[in-house]
């Protein structure tokens, strides 16, 4: 089966927070299709402590790092509640 890279930017206090919002999210989007090629298909979430000054730079980091059935990554955007979610996602 194929892949594609799906992102979601979320503005959170707390990483609490961030986990409800992407959840909610999830649920909005994509209720329960499976194979959507989005970020429901990522089995979870991991939120890394890793900073990026910009929203290019955090997507090319979690393009390269992330792989297909693995949790989605977070990250955050230096000096901002701004996260930056991704993954590649099964289709």
């Amino acid at each position: 089966m194929g892949a594609s890279f799906d992102t979601h930017m979320i503005v959170a206090k707390t990483h609490k927070e961030l986990r409800e919002k992407y959840n909610e999210h999830l649920e909005y989007e994509y209720g329960h299709q499976g194979y959507s090629g989005t970020l429901k298909e990522c089995g979870g979430l991991v939120i890394k402590e890793r900073t990026f000054d910009t929203e290019e730079e955090a997507v090319k980091y979690i393009e390269d790092t992330h792989q297909k059935w693995n949790a989605a990554i977070a990250v955050r955007l230096t000096g901002t509640d701004i996260y930056i979610i991704g993954g590649w996602c099964s289709i």
